[in-house]
């Protein structure tokens, strides 16, 4: 299985530094009320085929999809925007006090 892994990650590591895409890091407004930080991927072209809304899951973050994110930029020639959303991170009880906190209604 350790040799698999490497294989893959050898392969991963091949393919990124490949990839020809600009990334920017701003904030992305969810729900119309809350500012979030994203990462955004830019192919290199000037007319974008269109937008990926690429969402991670539980304790993730956007920066565990970085090279997935790249990828499709390019390969798609879309702007790929990775939103890091905090209270997906935290488990069940921690996220009830932090959407509380910041002013979510759970």
């Amino acid at each position: 299985a350790e040799k698999l892994i490497t294989s893959a990650l050898s392969r991963l590591a091949a393919v990124s530094n490949e990839i020809r895409v600009r990334v920017e890091s701003s904030t992305l407004t969810i729900g119309g009320h809350k500012d979030v930080p994203a990462d955004w991927y830019f192919p290199d072209t000037d007319s974008p085929a269109g937008l990926i809304y690429l969402q991670h899951g539980f304790l993730a973050n956007a920066s565990f999809y970085s090279a997935t994110a790249a990828y499709l930029a390019e390969k798609t020639d879309s702007i790929v925007v990775v939103p890091s959303l905090p209270w997906i991170r935290s488990p069940p009880a921690v996220n009830s006090t932090v959407q509380r906190n910041q002013g979510y209604s759970t």
